[in-house]
Parts: C-alpha cells; structure tokens; sequence
C-alpha cells in the first residue's frame, strides 16, 4: 500500500502530525492513500506487511513492548499507541498528544464516532 506525507515539522509531535504519523512515530502527517469503509481488512493487512506490525488480541500485551490500537468510524480511523511502560496515549489531527486510560482505549467507543472492532498490533518504534 502506498501512504500519502504531508506537513513535514521540526516540531515534537507538532500540529503537522497526525495520528497514524505518531503511531508510526514520524512527524508527518501520514494518510492511506486509498480509503472507504469497504477496506478495512485490508488496510489493516497492509499495516501489518507494510511496516511489520503483528496483530494481537488483548490477552497478549505485555510491559516493555509497544502496542497500537486502530478503530474506524465510516471514512475515518484512529490509532492510539500504548508505550513499554504501559500508557496509553494518541493524537487527534492537530492537537496535541494526549493521555488516554486504557479503560477508555478498550471502551465501547472512542469520542462517539470509532465504534466496533478493535485493532491490537505489537509494534516496534
């Protein structure tokens, strides 16, 4: 799959960063390049093979290992990433990364619109 950058910063984790852009933990403003509801499997294999992401459920996470979780909501997601000392925290388009409990990440929905299956992955950063 091919992922759109855009909004290069200096900045820290600056306004120009999005979600996927701090899951993968780059600056960037980072997009698929194709996206509808109809491919969301998809997506995620893409996730998986593109940047060695492995899937995981739950049941699996430990400390010391980084983990990103990914929700849709219609032609939108979000991905929340989970360091190795256990906090969770995500970035919502131009805000400012936050703090997020994990009570909340395993919620029924995050900010009323990502609703449904929850995507778990081990990821290195």
């Amino acid at each position: 799959m091919n992922y759109f950058h855009v909004d290069k910063t200096d900045n820290k984790w600056g306004p120009r960063c999005n979600c996927l852009g701090y899951a993968l933990n780059t600056k960037e403003w980072v997009c698929f390049d194709r996206f509808n509801q109809s491919c969301y499997e998809e997506l995620v294999s893409d996730l998986e093979a593109d940047f060695e992401w492995t899937r995981i459920s739950k049941k699996d996470m430990i400390l010391g290992k980084d983990y990103v979780a990914l929700r849709f909501a219609g032609n939108d997601y979000h991905f929340m990433w989970r360091g190795k000392k256990g906090h969770w925290r995500h970035k919502m388009g131009r805000q400012p990364v936050e703090a997020i409990s994990q009570k909340e990440v395993f919620s029924r929905y995050w900010y009323g619109d990502y609703f449904g299956t929850i995507f778990l992955f081990e990821v290195k950063r």
